[in-house]
């Protein structure tokens, strides 16, 4: 591939030394570079990185085989139709963050991969001077087995002070989304929320930022998977805070 059709497939997001550093790491596999055929993990790309910080060459292109660590809400850029997100990849204390865009972005929800689920990455790109993954539109992602960590769907379970939890129930009422000014700071935030029912009771969910923007597209009836929320009391009853660090995944049909 030439350095102007790999700055094509990354978007123009890339600079030609970058492009020049990708191209060249497709036909060099020698001297400890990676691979275009290995299958990485996040420990094995870490350990790479640690040991090449001094290397000249920027990009590799890789593939990448592990586990969900955290996913985090899509957020949209200016007036542009993609979607882009972050995806950790790894297990705890060995973790490497992945920007996906597009297509990727777009296939996490539609194939509801959750936090816990094996995936490969075909043709990721490995930034050595960011330490993180980013896709092209060569990239692939791949759900390989639905190995999610267990969601709370017995909400008399759920006790004050509970942290990075996932809760799934159904959609029975959905607020409005509305503008309230930061605490401590300038400019203001999106805020949300919903009432989520588990069959036999209902719990109220106070939505901010990119979560509070993901109501915009809830439906009522649907069953939505809420990750990295927390458990707090408001006025006596039980409330489920999701942020702008968590997730939610609505589910299809």
């Amino acid at each position: 591939m030439s350095i102007d059709e790999t700055m094509d497939a990354h978007f123009g997001m890339i600079s030609r030394e970058q492009a020049a550093s990708i191209s060249g790491a497709e036909d060099d596999t020698a001297g400890g570079k990676l691979g275009t055929n290995d299958i990485a993990t996040s420990r094995a790309l870490l350990e790479f990185i640690a040991a090449n910080r001094d290397s000249t060459q920027q990009a590799y292109a890789v593939n990448v085989k592990d586990r969900v660590y955290r996913i985090f809400n899509p957020l949209r850029r200016g007036d542009r139709p993609e979607s882009y997100r972050t995806v950790v990849l790894g297990s705890e204390g060995s973790t490497i963050q992945m920007r996906a865009s597009g297509g990727i972005s777009d296939y996490i929800d539609s194939a509801a991969v959750c936090r816990g689920d094996l995936v490969f990455v075909k043709g990721a790109v490995l930034d050595m001077k960011s330490e993180s993954l980013a896709v092209s539109r060569r990239t692939l992602l791949t759900k390989l087995a639905s190995s999610a960590v267990p969601a709370v769907s017995d909400f008399s379970a759920l006790r004050e002070g509970q942290r990075n939890i996932d809760v799934v129930g159904r959609v029975t009422e959905i607020g409005q989304i509305r503008n309230v000014a930061k605490l401590g700071g300038d400019g203001n935030v999106a805020v949300s929320d919903c009432i989520l029912s588990d069959g036999a009771g209902t719990l109220r969910v106070s939505m901010w930022e990119s979560s509070a923007a993901a109501t915009s597209s809830m439906r009522i009836n649907s069953t939505v998977r809420i990750e990295f929320c927390s458990v707090r009391l408001r006025n006596g009853e039980t409330e489920l805070y999701a942020s702008d660090l968590s997730r939610v995944l609505q589910f299809k049909g």
